[in-house]
């Protein structure tokens, strides 16, 4: 536990989908979350990786590697930070039926 320098956490999930041409979806999906210091951290500004997928089933529509940061003030324990991906084309065949998950990727 002494070792833990600091940990990322996943929140509020939210998506907003749209009417797109020829009957697809628009998704716009955002996230917030939080960094804790831990016993072994300090603060500081820490990177973020984050996957977005849109699957049907099995299959990947689409898979969104990006980074955000977050920035834990001196003086503070955690800090937090909003995510947004936008623009994110589902197929008509799958407008009904996709799950989105958001996941802190590998680095």
């Amino acid at each position: 536990a002494q070792a833990l320098r600091n940990q990322i956490a996943l929140g509020q999930l939210a998506r907003e989908c749209s009417s797109g041409p020829d009957g697809a979806t628009i998704v716009k999906v955002g996230v917030e979350g939080r960094a804790l210091i831990g016993a072994g951290g300090t603060s500081g500004r820490f990177d973020v990786p984050l996957r977005v997928q849109i699957k049907d089933g099995d299959t990947v529509i689409a898979n969104r590697l990006r980074q955000t940061s977050v920035t834990i003030p001196s003086g503070q324990t955690q800090g937090s930070f909003v995510f947004v991906e936008d623009g994110i084309v589902v197929p008509p065949a799958s407008a009904n039926r996709f799950t989105i998950e958001v996941a802190l990727a590998r680095r």
